[in-house]
């Protein structure tokens, strides 16, 4: 099954283009990480980093009037008449992001990822430490024949993330961190790399569309910040089948989350703390299931979900100042692909009274042939 029809993604032929520039750049016989692209061509994620790259390239070509067709990488500045996506580009903003998984992965000891066992626990914490370096050095050497400034983005862009991990280490049990604190580690974390994304399509585009540089990078950071907080409720609501991964792992190692920033503004600390130490497993599913229920009697859960929408309508409204095209809806479409992830059939409704706590008025269901915004 392709990923468009797998995710509901928004149908962008190069994405095909980029998932082979991906598996060709992957070794497949060098120690010790000679088995690391059939691993990730099992566990192949949405590709939404890739995808923004490309659709924002697209507006720039569509403002332009230029062709746009699927071909070979087209670096910037080589005077073709004929616009090419920036194919290099979106691959290495994907091996950005795959480095990091695999680094979260080996510090916070998660066990699953994308439905497969995690790669630390298949070849060993150092090799695997070794592969993520590998992803990232991969992903440069592609970025390397693009203008320095593109370089300069993804060179601060990968810094943040790096210091956003380990800021938030040294916050673990930090019950004092505040709303404000948690969005600066929220955009260190994972918001910085979209919101990069949105602003390579464009530069990559040489003089084209530069006037639509602040409303993409308003986009991109917004549906950053909203991709964060789901990932947070998600961690609270969903099931192992639904996010790919163990939920409940931010919480037994200890990470500051939105809902339990608003749970902690309900409950003293002395209530909440002996629910997050870690005991025994079956202690551990109970107190889980007590900390749950506190988190959706308390409105926490209800406060944050309700702060994801508020930041995706914040996104839809920085599209409105976008001329109106198909990538511009294409990018809405991405929007309701993530606040889509709020209403899953495969919620655990045990832990969450889900139709209780969604925002009424919110239609989340996509209708087909539907790329219209809300």
């Amino acid at each position: 099954m392709s990923l468009v029809k797998k995710h509901n993604l928004p149908h962008v032929p190069e994405l095909k283009l980029v998932q082979k520039r991906i598996e060709n750049t992957l070794p497949r016989d060098t120690s010790p990480v000679k088995h690391l692209a059939n691993y990730f061509k099992k566990s192949q994620g949405k590709m939404i980093r890739p995808l923004l790259v490309l659709l924002s390239y697209r507006l720039a070509a569509k403002k332009s009037g230029s062709t746009f067709k699927p071909g070979p990488a087209c670096y910037p500045g080589n005077g073709s008449p004929v616009l090419t996506p920036p194919l290099d580009l979106a691959a290495a903003v994907e091996l950005i992001h795959l480095a990091s998984l695999v680094h979260d992965d080996i510090i916070d000891e998660g066990t699953m990822r994308r439905g497969q066992t995690s790669l630390h626990l298949l070849v060993g914490k150092p090799k695997a430490a070794k592969a993520g370096d590998l992803l990232m050095a991969k992903a440069f050497q592609l970025l390397c024949h693009y203008p320095p400034e593109i370089n300069l983005l993804f060179s601060r862009t990968t810094r943040m993330m790096c210091e956003g991990e380990a800021e938030q280490l040294e916050r673990v049990n930090d019950f004092r961190l505040t709303r404000e604190e948690y969005y600066q580690l929220n955009y260190k974390k994972t918001s910085c790399l979209l919101e990069a994304c949105c602003i390579s399509g464009i530069k990559s585009n040489a003089c084209r569309g530069k006037e639509y540089l602040n409303a993409l990078s308003i986009y991109g950071k917004y549906i950053g910040y909203a991709y964060q907080i789901i990932d947070d409720i998600l961690d609270f609501t969903a099931t192992p089948g639904e996010i790919g991964k163990q939920p409940g792992i931010d919480l037994s190692q200890g990470i500051i989350t939105l809902p339990l920033i608003y749970l902690l503004q309900n409950y003293s600390l002395s209530h909440i703390e002996p629910l997050l130490r870690t005991d025994n497993q079956k202690d551990n599913k109970e107190k889980q299931i007590k900390l749950n229920k506190m988190v959706v009697e308390s409105g926490a859960l209800k406060h944050s979900i309700n702060e994801a929408h508020t930041l995706c309508r914040k996104a839809n409204r920085a599209l409105n100042q976008l001329p109106r095209s198909a990538s511009r809806e294409q990018l809405r479409q991405v929007l309701r692909l993530l606040e889509n992830k709020l209403c899953h059939p495969s919620r655990n409704y045990n832990t969450c009274d889900y139709h209780s706590i969604y925002p009424p008025g919110i239609n989340t269901q996509q209708k087909k042939g539907n790329n219209q915004g809300e």
